[in-house]
């Protein structure tokens, strides 16, 4: 690709959105958010650890199919990272979310674990040293009043649901694995974490699968096309969305995380500052660092025959190769 080519893309990702962590925040939200109701369909006939296992033990067979298939092995010391993550965000997340489901309506409980990102943020924060402006701070205050209200309201008056807890313990868990998860998305591609957590999540889950198969056979027919929509959809389809939204956002799910922030803005903390927030990125910054010297002294090229300043060509052609 040629220096004017990738400075004008990263001149058109300056101004806008970055289209693929949009687009796949987008398919998350809507396979997610749609789970909710068919969550509520299914927990009649199976239990809240029946239906987890249904869903994701599933779910986990096709990452195996998939990992046997391409091999793609992470590293000894992200094991233990992976595994917990995994249990968090599969095993913990569902059994939590679907006995809050019992008693909690799919409308509230989808607002509830909606605070995920919220959470996430919060993590971050303290986690991974992102900062959380005022707006951040008043968009939690707002969030979490907007949760209790939620969990305290009944048509009796106000009145504690625990199963609202539980469900709010369901965010918790999966904010945790998605800060967790962030420094394997610059070691693997999305789709093979996303495998590896499906397998090694739904592995507590596999002593129910006899109790599971009994209940799915006596279920009615719309239990079981429920479950295998759970099984592709919001779960093969949603994590692996979700993955990849982390992965093209530089795995900080923001309050705001549908809004990137610029590539110019991005390409001056990583080209000219070089600081980062772990140890994975700061890898990613010394071998960034390398490929941009060598664009700086093309661009000082380009620079002295079109009689403009080589340092902002290189600015934004190094944030063409930190996005593309």
């Amino acid at each position: 690709m040629s220096m004017a080519a990738s400075a004008s893309i990263s001149t058109k990702q300056q101004g806008g959105f970055d289209l693929v962590a949009f687009a796949a925040i987008l398919v998350t939200i809507l396979f997610w958010a749609s789970s909710f109701v068919v969550i509520r369909i299914c927990l009649g006939p199976l239990t809240p650890i029946e239906l987890a296992t249904a869903r994701y033990v599933a779910a986990g067979v096709i990452a195996l199919v998939y990992l046997v298939i391409y091999r793609p092995m992470p590293e000894k010391r992200d094991f233990v990272r992976l595994s917990v993550a995994a249990v968090l965000f599969i095993a913990a997340y569902a059994v939590l979310l679907n006995t809050g489901e019992q008693t909690v309506a799919a409308g509230p409980a989808s607002f509830i674990i909606n605070t995920m990102p919220v959470f996430t943020a919060l993590i971050a924060t303290f986690a991974l040293g992102e900062r959380f402006g005022r707006w951040g701070w008043a968009g939690t205050a707002v969030s979490f009043g907007g949760v209790a209200l939620i969990a305290v309201a009944s048509d009796d008056g106000f009145k504690l649901d625990p199963n609202a807890v539980l469900i709010l313990g369901a965010a918790l868990c999966s904010a945790i694995a998605s800060v967790l998860q962030k420094p394997l998305l610059g070691r693997l591609p999305a789709l093979a974490v996303t495998a590896w957590i499906l397998l090694i999540g739904s592995v507590p889950l596999v002593p129910a699968v006899p109790a599971t198969i009994q209940a799915l056979a006596a279920a009615p027919a719309e239990v079981n096309w429920g479950v295998a929509y759970l099984v592709i959809f919001p779960t093969a389809i949603g994590y692996l969305t979700w993955a990849i939204a982390l992965e093209a956002a530089d795995g900080r799910p923001r309050l705001e995380f549908p809004l990137r922030r610029s590539a110019g803005r991005h390409a001056d903390r990583f080209c000219l500052a070089g600081r980062n927030a772990d140890g994975a990125r700061r890898n990613r910054w010394h071998h960034g660092n390398s490929r941009c010297a060598g664009r700086q002294r093309d661009a000082e090229a380009v620079a002295s025959n079109s009689g403009r300043e080589g340092g902002l060509v290189t600015v934004r052609h190094c944030a063409a190769v930190r996005f593309l």
